[in-house]
């Protein structure tokens, strides 16, 4: 009887989306919403998710982020009239409002560790609650006591020696084990986005606080880049995220607290300009590095006026001043990257190179400088490219495939993902709470009957 439950359980689930799908069949499903608060830039997006990962966006805008300094709140109320005006926004151009949504975070404060869980299988067939239990024992590990678990992200499971399994329920074993890799950020940051919310005059429920790194991921890499080895680096204007793939798993993923932002900020000490100024030249004549340059344009001053002021900026030295940056950033990956290699005793063979996305991808030469800074195992260059959404579908597609809204689409599609499995397991857990009672009430008929005829 016990065997049966686990069966029962699975096959109800799928009796019960066969049902729901004909129920909702002629109503059109709700968008998703999610906003993607960076320190540059916040942007509300809306859109549908099919089960294949699809994504096809109803809605989107943007305006310039304020409040937000690295990836953090540096001021409340600055960030929730920011909020607040996207959400008006879409209310007044299309007449509807929503109450739910995702929101990312990201930087320096993110941390990441792999872990182990094993329980025993009561019944000797692997059901959903084992596989379950299998998961919270590791996710008992600790981190500090300041830090939240925001993922749980299974890698793979083990069935007595029997290894590498990808879908245990309904095996046969006496113990289950399970490799996770937990990601966790500060409480107190991620506390700080959502009191932004609590502000609103119209309250929004945030369905699931998400990493950016994992979100960009989600929506740039490929399941064959993610199997044979892949880090993908998502350059913000505030933070740089980076997730670490190896045959499939995800094994490693930080953040920093610095990203586009900073580099403006070294071209305007560098050369004494204002911070728009600085923004301006960056995104205009930025190069990655001096030596991209061409020898008929290296030398070229360009005119920088600050009100009644003229500045002359070289295109070599703005050029020196932006490779610098990168350069520091790619250093600190691939010094993460070889740490992880050391610790973990893993090769690491990263056969799908570096993927680079975010806004600061879009600077000239960046992967040409990322190339010769960031090597594999064996000292070998790497190959670096830039990432693009992979999932947009739809008329408008092409429009919102840039590495600008890599991790917009990335909450989209990792929000439905997640919000998918949530719903999955309710039902699981509802199905066993009820095969539960009704065989206790069958245990209590059988003693009862057996006392009374004996």
């Amino acid at each position: 009887m016990f065997k049966d439950r686990g069966l029962c359980a699975t096959n109800i689930m799928t009796l019960f989306k066969g049902k729901k799908a004909d129920s909702v069949q002629d109503k059109a499903p709700e968008p998703l919403f999610a906003l993607d608060i960076g320190t540059s830039k916040i942007r509300l997006i809306a859109g549908h998710v099919s089960d294949n990962g699809d994504v096809e966006i109803t809605y989107f805008s943007q305006i310039a982020s304020s409040g937000m300094v690295n990836g953090s709140v540096s001021d409340l109320n600055k960030l929730s009239d920011k909020i607040s005006t996207l959400i008006q926004q879409y209310k007044q151009e299309t007449q509807s409002s929503f109450s739910e949504c995702f929101i990312g975070i990201a930087g320096r404060h993110i941390q990441s560790q792999n872990e182990k869980g094993l329980t025993t299988v009561p019944t000797h067939i692997v059901t959903e609650a084992d596989k379950e239990n299998a998961i919270e024992q590791a996710r008992s590990a600790k981190f500090s006591e300041y830090n939240h678990i925001l993922h749980v992200i299974p890698q793979n499971y083990e069935i007595d020696d029997s290894t590498d399994i990808t879908n245990p329920i309904g095996l046969s074993a006496l113990r289950l084990g399970v490799g996770v890799h937990l990601i966790a950020c500060n409480e107190d940051q991620e506390n700080n986005l959502k009191a932004a919310f609590e502000k609103l005059d119209n309250k929004i429920h945030i369905e699931h606080v998400i990493y950016n790194g994992i979100a960009a991921a989600d929506a740039v890499l490929s399941q064959e880049e993610k199997e044979i080895g892949v880090c993908l680096i998502d350059f913000g204007g505030g933070t740089v995220n980076v997730s670490v793939y190896d045959r499939g798993k995800l094994v490693l993923t930080f953040g920093m607290d610095q990203g586009g932002s900073s580099i403006t900020r070294d071209i305007a000490t560098r050369f004494s300009i204002p911070l728009r100024m600085a923004e301006y030249i960056k995104q205009k004549f930025g190069v990655a590095h001096p030596f991209l340059l061409d020898k008929d344009v290296a030398n070229v001053k360009l005119a920088v006026k600050d009100n009644d002021d003229r500045i002359y900026v070289r295109r070599d030295d703005l050029s020196t001043v932006v490779g610098i940056a990168l350069n520091n950033f790619f250093k600190i990956i691939n010094d993460k990257i070889n740490r992880y290699r050391q610790h973990s005793g893993s090769e690491l063979s990263l056969g799908a190179g570096y993927v680079i996305t975010g806004g600061v991808a879009l600077t000239e030469g960046i992967t040409t400088l990322a190339h010769n800074k960031v090597t594999g195992p064996d000292s070998s260059r790497a190959k670096v490219i830039i990432g693009f959404p992979k999932s947009l579908v739809g008329e408008n597609s092409e429009k919102f495939r840039s590495p600008e809204m890599a991790t917009a689409v990335g909450l989209l599609r990792f929000g439905h993902a997640l919000k998918r499995d949530k719903i999955n397991k309710n039902l699981v857990q509802k199905e066993l709470r009820k095969n539960n009672g009704v065989f206790s009430k069958t245990v209590h008929w059988v003693k009862d009957w057996l006392s009374k005829e004996f």
